[in-house]
Order: structure tokens, then sequence, then C-alpha cells
């Protein structure tokens, strides 16, 4: 960034950053439905929704989620059901549903404390005010760098007692199955164990194609996504 400030711990996390500080906490989301099935890797896969609080929706809302330890997940989708509210679909291998931390873009004005320190951009917005570390705003605890590719993983601190995090990936496939083609929907997933999260692949969906011939293909997704942290035990 042109202007702005980064505080980084001994490890190089980021600890503040004023590109996130303008996210106003709205509220945790609302669980709304989960359905199991049988995948075409004969595992359970659980898919479930999950609904945003009241937002202004001035903005698309910014999204963290919790993976319990021990269990997987992955986000299919995020997108606007109503006036007020946006909804998530996941899915995991695990009856889970994740606690879930949603935050919108907000404009704030200078807080009242007589001390601290206050940022502004070249336009002379105030992006940043110490007098704003309180829970309604978003803290970035730490941000990691992660590689979409099977068996990548990153080591949460483990001072970041429930760590809730952005991350989203997807790729498919074409597989050759009794003489045709199936058209298998994988997920990235992330698994939790121990606040080290490890990349996994998830067959969430097959569609039987019986007729004609179709070429393998491999759509992958190996890029490395920013993958900011927050600690959801300050905010519930």
């Amino acid at each position: 960034m042109a202007y702005g400030i980064n505080l980084k711990g001994s490890d190089g996390s980021h600890i503040i950053s004023s590109e996130w500080h303008m996210l106003k906490f709205v509220g945790k989301g609302s669980n709304i439905s989960k359905i199991c099935s049988v995948n075409r890797l004969g595992k359970l896969c659980y898919y479930g929704v999950i609904s945003s609080p009241a937002l202004s929706l001035t903005s698309a809302p910014t999204l963290f989620y919790n993976i319990a330890s021990g269990k997987n997940l992955s986000l299919s989708r995020l997108y606007s059901y109503d006036a007020t509210h946006w909804r998530i679909d996941f899915n995991s291998y695990y009856d889970v549903y994740p606690d879930t931390y949603w935050f919108e873009e907000i404009d704030k004005d200078a807080s009242d404390d007589t001390h601290g320190m206050r940022l502004y951009d070249a336009d002379s917005n105030l992006i940043f005010d110490s007098g704003w570390l309180t829970n309604d705003i978003l803290r970035i605890k730490a941000i990691y760098n992660l590689t979409a590719t099977n068996g990548q993983s990153i080591t949460v601190a483990s001072a970041i007692t429930k760590p809730a995090l952005i991350f989203y990936s997807k790729y498919c496939r074409l597989e050759e199955y009794e003489g045709g083609y199936d058209n298998n929907v994988y997920d990235h997933a992330l698994k939790n164990v121990s606040n080290v999260f490890t990349v996994e692949e998830q067959c969430v969906q097959s569609t039987r194609y019986p007729y004609g011939a179709y070429d393998p293909q491999t759509i992958y997704d190996g890029s490395t996504y920013i993958v900011p942290v927050i600690n959801g035990a300050d905010y519930d």
C-alpha cells in the first residue's frame, strides 16, 4: 500500500494493518440447514447453509470462519440472499457448523481519545485511529501466505486461541468411469489440527456423462493466497 501502517510481530506476522481497520463487526452467522450425502469417493459429505446477521449491504461483507480442531471445511459460495442478508454454502466431511464472523465497511469519525495515533491517506481520509481498537472493529492478528495445493499448510500462533480466517479455492476434474467420464467437482478444504491448517482434496459432487467422449482435463488452482486471521474469542 502507498499509505498506511503495518505493525509486525517478531515472527513477521501482521498484528495491526491500517488496510483492515475500516471494517465493523456486525455479528455472528445463524445456522440455516445441513444435509448429508455420500460422494463419489464413498465418503459422507455435509452441505450446510449459514446466514449473515442483518447488514447494510452497501458493499459485500467480509467473512471469517472458524474450523474446529480435527475438522475440515470448504466454502462453496458467498451470495446475497435478500435485502439485508448474505449466505454462505459450505461443505465438510464432518458434521459441523463453523462459527462465522461478519464484517462490513463503515465510515468512522475520529475517536474521542486525547492521546494515541491517527493516520490519514493522501486525500486526508482518516484510515486509522488507535482509539478504534475495540471489539467492534476488525483486528487482524496475523496474515499468512498459503498455496492451494494438497498438503500445504500454515501454523497459526497458539496465542490465537480461536483462529478464524478467510480462504476459498475450488478446482474441477473429469475422470474416467465405466467407459465414460464423470465431471467431479473438488474443493480444496482446510483441515485444522491444533492450529495447523492443511489443504485437503475434497470431492463434493459428481455428474455422470454416459454417452460421448470427453478428454480428461484438470483445472488446478495452485495460487498462493493471503490468509488473514482473527481471534474469534475476541468477538464471541
